[in-house]
């Protein structure tokens, strides 16, 4: 499954009530909304927050919503990067969060454990574009979803976002196109096949696309570039029970399995109220009078996409 910051998206997302659904520069929101959208959380199930830092609010609000037994994997930062990996704060003031000290890539969880590995924002920094190339490692983020991958119990979900840059230079190279491949190439298969992956042009030229705000990235880095929340949603195939599984919320389940190219179809989040005052119709009538029928026809196109985007 694929997707990415789409505004019909986030406003399903707030209408629909699903947690963390707010809004934030970093459309952090979105992301851990998105997360919780497509999952169903069974009791005692165990989950793994991959790059949970310092404060694992995601991994601890799992637990204390859907009463999961919740996981983080870090690596302990040192004193110049606070608030970057864990610290020395970090499991008393999280004591229900099992944390583990490493990174993806490492193997330092066991193999074939979590019902689901989740992870938000972290991915976009182990690609590190700015490094020498290395041919015996082209693309290091790589190693990081082969781990995760393998932690993952059969039956089991790996989902996860991160955030990708639509400004030459700063993707050189890193496709979320080849991601998508290089999972299946994995073994894992789609949570939804529908949701095919889309190139960056496609993302950064569609309007409904989201774009995290100037002042979020201009808070460290001294000129604006766009970027995009990336999404993918894969399930590992094999024998047993996973106590997480791909279930979207049935209130909007035909805008997250529905394609992106167009903005949604199908029931409306809210229906738009029949215009019927005396001064509407007069209106109409005015319009009707003076602007040509082909042009009337454009703009009732455009007013339906309107009411099914911001509506």
């Amino acid at each position: 499954m694929f997707d990415w910051s789409r505004g019909s998206l986030f406003k399903a997302l707030q209408v629909a009530g699903v947690p963390d659904a707010s809004y934030d520069a970093y459309l952090k929101g979105f992301a851990y909304a998105w997360l919780q959208s497509i999952l169903h959380f069974s009791p005692s199930s165990k989950v793994l927050d991959v790059g949970c830092s310092a404060t694992p609010y995601f991994a601890e609000n799992l637990r204390t919503r859907y009463g999961v037994e919740a996981h983080g994997l870090d690596k302990s930062a040192p004193n110049d990067k606070r608030g970057w990996g864990l610290d020395q704060k970090s499991a008393e003031l999280y004591p229900g969060v099992t944390l583990h000290d490493g990174f993806a890539g490492e193997e330092v969880c066991s193999p074939d454990f979590f019902d689901a590995v989740l992870s938000v924002s972290t991915l976009e920094h182990i690609y590190d574009h700015s490094r020498a190339v290395n041919s015996n490692e082209m693309y290091p983020h790589y190693r990081a979803l082969r781990d995760m991958a393998r932690m993952v119990k059969p039956g089991g979900i790996l989902a996860f976002t991160y955030d990708f840059p639509l400004s030459y230079p700063f993707n050189p190279g890193w496709s979320p196109v080849a991601d998508h491949e290089f999972l299946l190439t994995l073994g894992l298969s789609p949570c939804c096949a529908s949701k095919a992956p889309r190139s960056e042009t496609f993302i950064y030229n569609h309007a409904d696309t989201l774009f995290t705000q100037a002042d979020g990235i201009l808070s460290y880095c001294d000129y604006y570039f766009r970027i995009a929340i990336v999404c993918f949603a894969f399930w590992k195939p094999g024998p047993g029970q996973a106590l997480v599984k791909y279930l979207p919320n049935a209130k909007i389940a035909h805008i997250l399995e529905g394609g992106p190219e167009e903005y949604p179809r199908g029931p409306l989040l809210r229906e738009p109220a029949p215009l019927a005052s005396v001064a509407d119709h007069a209106l109409r009538a005015a319009v009707k009078a003076v602007i040509p029928k082909p042009v009337r026809a454009a703009i009732r196109r455009m007013e339906r996409l309107g009411r099914s985007y911001f509506d």
